[in-house]
């Protein structure tokens, strides 16, 4: 029989572990507290992609409630401090998603690289689709946090994307499990654009995994940063050269001093986006949407993505 690792000692995302040290400092209660016990230092949850061993995600929440406090509630404060650039190139595509639906579809990947204990679960019926979770591998005294942060979270990450204020969603929380369900009117809606910071933010990350791929530089990386603020509809050479505050043949020059052109640029950031967004498990139609582009010219034979990258998969989340 093959030995199982200790949970306690499993890598997880450092993001929800920062959080909750948010959480405790706005308590009153100092970072080293929250952290006592642990070998970590603040500066060690600042590191961009560092992880944290299970074990101490949780004695730092232990800590927390240590020091006095509703664990739902104290978890519920955590979960509101989620937002979408803590995820990645998810919260970049749950920002750029054509439809509140498709956002909502990327949850499990926003949970799978934001250190979630409890995964959602997705029930639609005529009164819309309802986000639930419950059934989480935590037990003991910090579940009822853990709940409410994951939840709360999703339901924060949802509503920041919904384009009517006056939309609520509705959280609610029973014996042991909790959800929300957004409406049906407003699934089909697109999804309402970040603050500026915010968007910056996400885009600044989208950046940095596409960095994977591909590293620009110059002209061809400030291009590329305009492109990714609405990649459904990229803007054309003009505005581009507008932004930048270039003429178009100064931007032409200047990319072509990179031997690259404004098309070609265009359509291998496009590329690179959508093996991107099929990781996540995105169908070809909505990743062809998502970059602004027809399936078939982008995705078609000359189309390289990450190798294991297939274009149509999907999650099992309702339709």
């Amino acid at each position: 029989m093959a030995v199982q690792p200790d949970r306690r000692a499993v890598a997880r995302p450092a993001v929800a572990t920062r959080y909750a040290v948010e959480t405790g400092r706005a308590q009153g209660i100092p970072a080293s507290a929250c952290l006592a016990g642990t070998g970590l230092r603040r500066s060690d949850l600042e590191e961009p992609g560092a992880q944290v061993r299970s074990g101490q995600e949780l004695r730092v929440i232990r800590n927390l409630i240590a020091h006095g406090g509703d664990p739902a509630e104290l978890g519920a404060a955590t979960g509101r401090r989620y937002a979408l650039p803590g995820a990645g190139i998810v919260g970049y595509a749950m920002m750029t998603s054509p439809t509140v639906r498709e956002a909502i579809r990327l949850l499990p990947g926003y949970f799978a690289v934001t250190s979630v204990r409890f995964g959602p679960s997705f029930t639609e019926t005529e009164a819309g689709l309802t986000v639930t979770a419950g059934d989480g591998e935590v037990r003991g005294e910090v579940r009822a946090f853990l709940l409410a942060r994951d939840l709360t979270a999703a339901c924060t990450l949802v509503s920041a994307l919904v384009p009517d204020t006056d939309v609520l969603l509705g959280l609610e929380f029973g014996p042991g499990r909790g959800g929300f369900t957004v409406p049906p009117e407003v699934l089909a809606y697109p999804a309402r654009p970040p603050d500026a910071h915010t968007g910056a933010l996400c885009v600044q990350q989208c950046e940095l995994a596409l960095d994977r791929r591909h590293r620009y530089t110059g002209p061809a990386a400030q291009v590329r940063r305009v492109l990714l603020r609405t990649p459904a509809t990229a803007p054309s050479l003009a505005e581009v050269a507008l932004e930048l505050t270039l003429s178009e043949r100064g931007l032409h020059r200047r990319l072509a001093d990179q031997h690259i052109s404004f098309r070609g640029l265009v359509d291998q950031i496009r590329q690179q986006l959508a093996a991107e967004l099929f990781e996540l498990g995105l169908t070809t139609e909505t990743v062809a949407r998502m970059v602004g582009a027809p399936a078939q010219p982008i995705f078609g034979p000359g189309y390289r993505g990450r190798p294991g990258a297939q274009p149509g998969r999907t999650h099992d989340i309702p339709r």
